[in-house]
């Protein structure tokens, strides 16, 4: 198998198995959040005069979900592309692959957050997009002597 033909079949794996893991990883944070979100709108009702609270529950579900969100899901890129990073050398094939994988869960996203508390529209979603895909290309980017992945044993994406 000719190195260009190895390249391509990394693109063809990759590229879904990164897409549904990135999707399984913003589900979780997405319940991670909206668990967080509650607990504290539940202390805050708790703690505070019923009216104020539900006057500032959108302000909770809104800001602090996405700013929780935005700051995970950020996070979780930049080690999933760092690992992806280790695996795949050609730096054009990452960036496919976080470009697709940003377009697929933009559209996870929009959809899971528009049928929650959230009370999501499109617009608000925008600093999560750029966050995700921000995360995955600082991780492609990484110095392979920094990569926090360097000489582990987990390399699924290794064919």
């Amino acid at each position: 198998m000719t190195k260009d033909r190895n390249d391509n079949l990394h693109l063809i794996i990759s590229t879904p198995l990164y897409c549904c893991i990135s999707l399984l990883c913003l589900s979780l944070e997405f319940l991670i959040t909206s668990f967080f979100i509650r607990v504290i709108f539940y202390i805050f009702k708790n703690n505070c005069s019923l009216q104020i609270t539900y006057k500032v529950k959108f302000i909770f579900y809104d800001f602090m979900g996405f700013a929780l969100m935005t700051i995970l899901n950020s996070i979780v890129q930049y080690y999933l592309a760092t690992l992806l990073a280790t695996n795949i050398k050609n730096k054009k094939h990452l960036y496919i692959i976080i470009a697709a994988s940003t377009f697929v869960a933009a559209l996870f996203f929009i959809k899971l957050a528009a049928k929650t508390g959230f009370n999501s529209y499109i617009l608000a979603s925008v600093p999560l997009i750029i966050a995700y895909f921000l995360g995955g290309v600082m991780g492609i980017n990484e110095d392979k002597e920094k990569n926090p992945w360097k000489g582990t044993k987990y390399q699924i994406f290794k064919y």
